[in-house]
């Protein structure tokens, strides 16, 4: 990203930071809404749903179990990595917005 070629470089910058946490957040319900899918394929979707879930058991050998558990584990990364993006340590996301919250003087320090 280069800052120089943003307009307002405050809200810009707050936008383009904050856009990483969004894109997890989207990844978290993609994987939510197919996880529903696939428990809406019937019984064996929610045995499947159960079992990777609650019970982290990978008994049946349905096509449906390996997919289950890519979404479940993609959930459960992409939960990971948009709240740590928040942080306000100066690499990560978290910090720019911080940052654009202080007052003029404070937010020269970061």
């Amino acid at each position: 990203m280069n800052p120089l070629r943003l307009r307002d470089k405050v809200k810009g910058d707050i936008i383009v930071s904050l856009a990483g946490p969004l894109s997890n957040a989207i990844l978290v319900v993609v994987c939510l809404v197919l996880l529903y899918c696939v428990s809406a394929t019937g019984a064996e979707g929610k045995q499947i749903i159960r079992e990777v879930i609650y019970d982290n058991r990978e008994t049946t050998s349905s096509l449906l179990m390996p997919i289950t558990i890519l979404l479940y584990f993609s959930m459960r990364i992409n939960v990971i990595l948009g709240i740590f993006n928040l942080f306000p340590v100066p690499p990560l996301d978290g910090s720019h917005v911080i940052t654009h919250m202080l007052p003029e003087p404070s937010n020269r320090i970061i």
